[in-house]
């Protein structure tokens, strides 16, 4: 019986047990809190190089607000708590430990329940590095924007703030491709000036070696320009003369061959003559209507209109004129048709019986033509009409009022415009080329202020040297203030109003009023370009246009013997350099309207535009620019004036 119960109850016991345990088989449990933490990252050692017991910083992220069990490793190498001088999260201060050892270093943060380490960076144990040297520069000859390599020792690994010294000027930070301890990859900056000079690298303001460095100059092939082509209708077989400059005296050697009609045309049989200003070609097989250019060293021309065919040319035809009565100087557009894409040598306008001289003829194009009303012309009514190759249009009446104000000053009438000014290549001060816009109409002296023009206004004129005295040459050897104040005297004889604002050697001018003043370095290059688009604002031979060194006799001459740019300005380039309103400064590649350059002296003096007699071809530029001191009385510059309309 006692066993049978013992039995019993060992068995209620077990089955307590189980049902105690079935009540428990999913517990509640807390949820479980990671924390994210981010991976250390070393931006910056400095230095890069050390001994044992110096001072380095390691600059980066991630590395705890305090150190706390984190630690530095140099290599194998930890630190000992001693040589910790600051810790954040963004910046590690330490010294080298003795046993440290060239290898690398990296940062390991130490949290609760992880420890993250950074990428490692490559640390040098050794004695202090030397001055930086130059052991070679390969290639020591380059074009900007060619690349150069510099071997030597003790550049550091990282450039930071190291830089290349490339003729006393600092290689900035775009032009680097690669910097190692011992080699430097860089390109040489697009704005470097072409010629010889010195290189160095500069490492913590320690100086290297000099090598011997040329940057060249680069080539720059002018293109082609065709200026019209005789005839413009033609047939198959027939020969054309092409008309322009730049193709070269040699095809063959520039490789020089024509488009026409969709055709390409570079077999000599097809070529009578080719010249840098004349090109004879025959009209190939398959030209179709359409146009023509050529290419020379794989530079290709301006295009020009070709017509295949034999229809007989039509005569000229006016259909209407923009102003039916008019003053001098005051422009006129002619539209009609017929008239040939381009000005050729038999094609004028006639004003009554007086043909109009090419600085008159603004603009031409096959239906409209732009003309300047000449300063000369006398009140009265005209037939105004065109010939083109003998052939004479219908006349159109145009009317040239009584002008009864003379001035002193004779001008041209020049139209608002948008324009590019400066120049893309690479020039200190020319550059960059950027888009101008001035609002205003005004007129510019026709040619540079003369000696008896400036006695007229002054009572009291410089002592000219010999070879430049003439009532008709430039007057010259004056101040810039000088000329101002000969402005507002000039605009008081003419009954207009005084520009400018004179207190001591402070001038200040009001743009909006009607009387003499100097250009601005805008109006002056608007002028000049006259339209063109180039370095020059003709095609020929320059010493036809100005007195440079080469024909002046290096004295100034009589103003308005060469020939006027396109809109009748004589002497823009050569003769006297011309002072102008601006002080001289760079300019920006952002469009400008009107611009009257820097309000107050910046460092440099006042610009001057155009050349001189003393100036050689190559420095003849409408886009180029100097400056001279304010004070400057020098025979080579003289000025010219603009007033509003």
């Amino acid at each position: 019986m006692t066993r049978k119960f013992l039995i019993l109850l060992i068995s209620l016991t077990s089955l307590s047990f189980l049902l105690f345990l079935s009540c428990d088989d999913n517990p509640v449990k807390p949820p479980v809190v990671v924390k994210e933490y981010k991976v250390p990252e070393i931006t910056l050692i400095d230095p890069i190089t050390g001994v044992p017991g110096q001072q380095i910083t390691i600059n980066g992220k991630n590395f705890g607000a305090s150190r706390g069990s984190s630690f530095v490793l140099f290599g194998e190498v930890k630190p000992e708590t001693s040589d910790y001088v600051a810790w954040n999260d963004s910046i590690i201060t330490l010294k080298i430990p003795a046993l440290a050892l060239t290898g690398y270093i990296k940062v390991v943060v130490v949290y609760p329940d992880s420890t993250l380490t950074s990428q490692p960076v490559y640390f040098t144990i050794g004695t202090v590095v030397g001055p930086p040297f130059i052991s070679r520069i390969k290639p020591d000859k380059a074009y900007a924007g060619d690349t150069v390599t510099i071997d030597g020792s003790n550049f550091l690994n990282q450039r930071d703030t190291n830089y290349v010294n490339l003729f006393g000027n600092k290689v900035l930070s775009g032009d680097y491709i690669s910097w190692t301890s011992s080699k430097i990859i860089f390109r040489v900056p697009a704005n470097a000036t072409p010629g010889a000079g010195k290189i160095q690298v500069v490492v913590r303001n320690v100086t290297s070696n000099e090598f011997n460095f040329t940057v060249l100059q680069k080539v720059v092939i002018e293109p082609p320009v065709i200026d019209y082509i005789q005839p413009s209708t033609a047939k198959v077989g027939d020969t054309i003369r092409i008309y322009g400059s730049k193709f070269s005296d040699n095809r063959n050697y520039h490789k020089g061959y024509a488009v026409i009609g969709g055709v390409t045309v570079n077999d000599d049989n097809s070529f009578i003559d080719w010249k840098d200003d004349l090109i004879l070609v025959k009209v190939p097989q398959g030209a179709k209507t359409g146009k023509l250019f050529v290419y020379k060293d794989d530079v290709k021309s301006n295009e020009v209109d070709f017509t295949l065919g034999t229809e007989a040319p039509k005569p000229p035809e006016i259909t209407s004129l923009s102003k039916y009565e008019v003053k001098v100087n005051e422009f006129v557009d002619i539209t009609g048709k017929n008239f040939g894409a381009t000005k050729g040598l038999n094609s004028h306008v006639y004003l009554g019986d007086n043909k109009l001289s090419l600085s008159n003829v603004v603009s031409w194009s096959n239906t409209k033509i732009s003309i300047l009303v000449p300063s000369d012309a006398a009140p009265g009514a005209y037939e105004l009409y065109v010939s083109v190759d003998g052939m004479e249009s219908n006349r159109k009446s145009l009317i040239i009022t009584e002008t009864t104000k003379v001035y002193l000053v004779e001008t041209v009438l020049i139209k608002a415009g948008t324009f590019t000014m400066g120049t893309s290549e690479d020039d200190l001060w020319g550059n960059p080329a950027h888009q101008v816009t001035l609002t205003k109409d005004f007129y510019m002296s026709k040619t540079e202020i003369t000696q008896s023009k400036y006695q007229e206004v002054v009572s009291t004129w410089p002592d000219y040297l010999p070879d430049d005295t003439g009532p008709n040459k430039p007057a010259n050897l004056t101040k810039w203030i000088d000329i101002v104040k000969w402005c507002n005297s000039a605009s008081k004889r003419d009954g207009l109003q005084e520009c400018y604002t004179i207190n001591g050697d402070e001038v200040t001018c009001d743009f909006n009023k009607n009387g003499y003043r100097l250009p601005t370095e805008a109006e002056w290059e608007y002028a000049c370009r006259a339209g063109t688009t180039g370095d020059v604002n003709f095609t020929g031979n320059l010493e036809d246009y100005a007195w440079i060194r080469t024909n002046s006799g290096m004295k100034l001459n009589d103003v308005g013997q060469k020939l006027p740019n396109p809109w009748g300005l004589y002497d823009m380039y050569g003769n006297a350099a011309e002072w102008v309103w601006d002080w001289l400064d760079s300019y920006s590649d952002t469009p400008v309207t009107d611009p009257k350059g820097p309000s107050n002296f910046e460092g440099n003096g006042k610009a001057l535009r155009g050349g001189s007699m003393f100036s050689t071809v190559d420095e003849i530029k409408s886009w180029s620019r100097t400056d001279v001191n304010p004070e400057i009385q020098d025979r080579k510059i003289g000025f010219r004036v603009v007033r509003n309309k």
